[in-house]
């Protein structure tokens, strides 16, 4: 059985930390042009548009 991981350990509340930020960081940026412009064509595609 692998050893629990507590919120209380340091080791792993500043693992926990550290991925918040970076996926953070990664989600406040921009999507690149290519994707944006293939989602407003698959919105033109959608019924009812």
């Amino acid at each position: 059985m692998p050893p629990s991981t507590s919120k209380e350990d340091p080791v792993q509340r500043q693992i926990d930390e550290n991925l918040k930020r970076i996926f953070d960081e990664t989600a406040q940026e921009p999507l690149p042009e290519k994707l944006t412009a293939l989602l407003d064509q698959l919105r033109k595609q959608e019924p009812g548009r």
